[in-house]
């Protein structure tokens, strides 16, 4: 979707078999982007998995820690 603010927002969905076969997880991923308040654009991409939510974007800091194991 688009905001009158210029907000925008993308996202996908699938549901994708567990390693076992046992189960389903939700699989999403997207985007959103937006203005900061010191008008910086700001472009967000993600994927949300059984790994977690990893996010990319030219304004976070560098690598992300490390996945705990399960």
């Amino acid at each position: 979707y688009l905001s009158g603010d210029g907000t925008s927002v993308s996202e996908q969905g699938a549901l994708k078999p567990t390693a076992d076969g046992k189960d389903v997880v939700l699989v999403k991923q997207g985007s959103y982007s937006y203005t900061s308040p010191e008008g910086t654009p700001i472009t967000l991409k993600y994927i949300a998995d059984e790994l977690g939510f990893r996010p990319e974007g030219a304004h976070l800091p560098g690598e992300s820690p490390a996945t705990p194991p399960h």
